[in-house]
């Protein structure tokens, strides 16, 4: 019996006794089983879905821009201003109960994407559901 609280258990409970994708079928209907080439269909779906980063912006319309809301000259003087130790105390003590203050390094933070079936017969790469999971250990040092 799985005993949390919240979306965890929802989430625990979903999780299909299926750990790996053994085959993918491909738009024609052919199946996949080579790791390598299902783990190449996985990126070519979802990167197709979320479009590629451009590097030069030749549609930007400045004109366009300062039409809407700008930064005053004061508010970019306060983005710039150095941060005070009395600040930094202040700001610690409004941190909730639930919460960690403290750098976030790398080793103890990461983030991954599962694909979880839809269907309990998950064939093709549109049959899954993309999820990520957050694996956070908090560490503060007072």
């Amino acid at each position: 019996m799985v005993k949390t609280k919240g979306w965890e258990q929802e989430v625990i409970l979903c999780i299909p006794h299926q750990t790996t994708i053994k085959y993918l079928c491909k738009e024609g209907g052919t199946l996949i089983g080579k790791h390598e080439d299902i783990e190449e269909k996985i990126i070519d779906f979802y990167g197709k879905l979320m479009g590629k980063a451009e590097m030069n912006l030749n549609g930007f319309d400045i004109v366009s821009m300062r039409k809407g809301n700008q930064v005053t000259i004061e508010q970019r003087n306060d983005l710039i201003m150095h941060v005070t130790e009395t600040e930094i105390v202040k700001a610690l003590k409004y941190i909730g109960d639930k919460r960690a203050p403290g750098i976030m390094h790398k080793v103890i933070n990461g983030t991954l994407a599962n694909l979880l079936p839809k269907t309990l017969v998950a064939k093709a790469i549109r049959d899954y559901r993309p999820i990520t999971c957050c694996s956070t250990i908090y560490k503060v040092i007072s």
